[in-house]
Order: structure tokens, then C-alpha cells, then sequence
């Protein structure tokens, strides 16, 4: 596996600056919402939390790399949807990474297994 070294400290950069900005906002007390449709009090918050949590679980039980990477995608969905209901800055960086990172990987294997399709489909001459 090569690393490339750019793409290691663009992705630092992006998490330093994701950071400052982040905690550049003004903090409110945490029985106040700013929006209040997206925070949740009490048991929804830790559902979601729970459910995310029960996501990545799951992956670790996956044997095959497409239903894998569909319940990581649903993990980061939900992680965030977590993140942001309990203002946790760090976990929402973090998936609003990751979820990127996963759907293109799934694309990118969907576009592999089908060429690999059509090549066993065209008949060699």
C-alpha cells in the first residue's frame, strides 16, 4: 500500500481547518438549540448514537467488501446525524470525511465490477 504523502497532509489541513472553524462558533448552553428541528434531548440523541454505534458493529461482521462499505455509509449517515444532535464536533469531522471516502469507494468498485463484466461479455477475436 503507497502512501501518498500529499493527499495525507491535504487531509490534515482540511481536519485543522474544519477545526478552527468549528470552534470558532459560539458555544450555547446545552439545553439550548440553535436550530431546533436537528438537536435532539434525551433518548433520541443516544438512539442515534446507539444505532450508528450498532452500524459499525456490524461492519466488522461483514465478509464481503459491497455490503460493507453500503453499512459504512449508513454508519457515517448516522454518526452524523448523532454528531450533530449532541454538538460533538470531532465525530462530525470525521464522518463528514468518511462518507466521501465510502461512496467513492463504492462507486468506484461498482465501475470495476462492471467492466470486468463487459469484458467477459465481448467475445474475443
Amino acid at each position: 500500500m503507497t502512501v501518498n504523502v500529499r493527499r495525507v497532509l491535504s487531509v490534515c489541513l482540511i481536519m485543522a481547518l474544519l477545526t478552527t472553524i468549528v470552534s470558532d462558533v459560539p458555544s450555547y448552553p446545552s439545553n439550548f438549540s440553535r436550530i431546533q428541528t436537528l438537536h435532539l434531548n434525551g433518548w433520541e440523541q443516544d438512539l442515534s448514537g446507539y444505532v450508528a454505534s450498532a452500524l459499525v458493529l456490524a461492519t466488522f461482521a461483514m465478509q464481503s467488501m459491497r455490503p460493507l462499505r453500503i453499512t459504512a455509509i449508513a454508519s457515517n449517515i448516522a454518526f452524523i446525524i448523532y454528531a450533530t444532535t449532541a454538538n460533538l464536533h470531532p465525530i462530525l469531522i470525521l464522518h463528514g470525511l468518511l462518507l466521501p471516502l465510502n461512496v467513492f469507494r463504492l462507486l468506484q468498485m461498482t465501475r470495476s465490477e462492471s467492466r470486468l463484466t463487459n469484458e467477459k461479455m465481448i467475445p474475443k477475436t
